[in-house]
């Protein structure tokens, strides 16, 4: 329903980035640069550095410019969740002398140094590149996603969300890394009707134990003053890494509220409270204590 059967049609939720053919520094055939979610922001990063100079490691890492690493123009591809390539295109990439001279190569002395699996998505994207006609890029970038469970996800599935709950309308779910993670997402992939659990996706998605109502029920009464003791401590990492709706639940419990913030903001606010009500939380929780001053 796309086109004519000839058509080089690709059908992939699409990205872009530059591409490195051969990058020894990273030991990466085909490595990635200038990551983007469309053109304008890859050409935008091709020309960039990141990063501290001299520093290899952690948050800044440097990460020359792609122009400077002798990377190829940004080129749309499909992530590694899956693809589909229309008959006509992949007869012309499984018959393509310049794709097969690439794969020798790849297989040849050098494979062991230039790893070229770690962008399998790039690399393909690359080849495409070099299609003898237009490929017409189909995206369906929403409707594929990793999996994800979230406290919100009877709403989170059928939004657009990178990391969400599987559901009727998803077309592809990725990072399923158990039979049992396989066999929730095919079944609500199937069936639109089953009521969102969080409970039963944690257990399916993640090997977590199944918890009773009782047990649930505690946990989430609890959570807002362990949250608070958090910020109490200076955790904020932790903190920033919590579910939106949780540090909502817990200004919320503190008498405090900030609707429109994110979870970067909620958690400096709670960082800056903790601070001014709780520097010592013996013998006392944190949240009792701001309760209080609060009144």
């Amino acid at each position: 329903q796309c086109g004519a059967a000839e058509s080089f049609l690709f059908i992939a939720a699409i990205n872009w980035a530059g591409y490195v053919p051969k990058a020894y520094s990273a030991g990466v055939r085909g490595d990635r640069c200038g990551f983007a979610w469309n053109m304008r922001g890859a050409l935008s990063n091709f020309g960039r550095a990141w990063g501290t100079p001299g520093v290899q490691s952690g948050a800044s890492k440097y990460i020359a410019a792609c122009d400077s690493r002798g990377a190829a123009l940004p080129v749309p591809y499909g992530t590694g969740a899956g693809y589909i390539f229309s008959a006509a295109l992949l007869r012309w990439l499984a018959t393509s002398k310049r794709v097969s001279k690439w794969v020798e190569e790849a297989r040849g002395p050098t494979r062991e140094a230039l790893q070229w699996q770690k962008y399998e998505d790039t690399t393909t994207g690359y080849w495409l590149s070099y299609a003898p006609r237009t490929v017409q890029y189909v995206d369906i970038g929403t409707l594929v996603h990793d999996i994800g469970c979230h406290p919100q996800g009877t709403v989170q599935r059928e939004g657009e969300s990178l990391y969400r709950p599987p559901a009727n309308s998803s077309l592809m779910v990725h990072n399923l890394k158990n039979p049992l993670a396989f066999a929730y997402a095919f079944e609500n992939l199937e069936n639109g009707s089953i009521p969102y659990d969080d409970n039963a996706c944690k257990h399916h998605v993640y090997g977590a134990a199944l918890k009773d109502a009782e047990t649930q029920a505690r946990e989430d009464a609890e959570r807002p003053s362990k949250l608070w003791d958090a910020a109490a401590r200076g955790k904020s990492a932790y903190l920033a890494g919590q579910f939106h709706v949780h540090l909502q639940a817990a200004l919320h419990a503190a008498h405090r509220s900030c609707p429109r913030c994110n979870k970067q903001h909620i958690a400096a606010q709670m960082m800056h409270t903790a601070s001014r009500h709780c520097k010592n939380l013996a013998p006392q929780p944190c949240l009792d204590r701001i309760r209080e001053e609060k009144h």
